[in-house]
């Protein structure tokens, strides 16, 4: 159903949805020319609407897409990893506990697990992340001593003794 408002025809009332829905398409196509153009940073400002409508709304949109972090932007600001929770089985035994976690591109000299109260805390740093995860031991009692840990292609082995 389409209805006449002072010369301007509307399909059920929705003009005002339409124009959010092309802004946000502009919002994109944006964000398709910095990725292929190699840009870092644009902006961009326009209406959503008018008041022209038979509410009287008048709406308007400013935004600024940053992409990447380049020397020319922040020099001597270094960029941000990512934090990411690995993924983790863990296997409980009546005398050990088994953790297995997936970090790809860290090694044993960028790994460091430590207790901390009932928690075993894991973390790894690379060059693109930095993995980060806590295990909750519960009222199982070790102590530092009593942790092992084996890497073989950044797939870590951590085997707990009890106490």
């Amino acid at each position: 159903m389409e209805k006449k408002m002072a010369g301007k025809t509307d399909d059920s009332g929705m003009s005002g949805l339409g124009d959010i829905l092309k802004g946000f398409g502009k919002l994109l196509n944006n964000v398709i020319e910095m990725a292929e153009t190699g840009a870092s940073k644009k902006s961009s400002s326009g209406e959503l609407f008018n008041s022209d409508n038979e509410h009287g709304l008048k709406g308007t949109y400013d935004f600024s897409v940053r992409m990447g972090l380049n020397d020319k932007d922040a020099p001597g600001v270094k960029r941000k990893v990512d934090i990411i929770v690995p993924q983790t089985d863990v296997f409980r035994e009546q005398d050990r506990i088994i953790a297995i976690l997936d970090m790809p591109d860290i090694s044993l000299k960028n790994f460091s697990c430590r207790l901390l109260g009932n928690s075993l805390h894991i973390e790894g740093t690379g060059e693109k992340a930095v993995y980060d995860k806590t295990i909750d031991l519960g009222d199982f009692e070790t102590t530092e001593d009593n942790i092992s840990v084996s890497e073989n292609n950044g797939i870590f082995k951590i085997v707990i003794i009890r106490k």
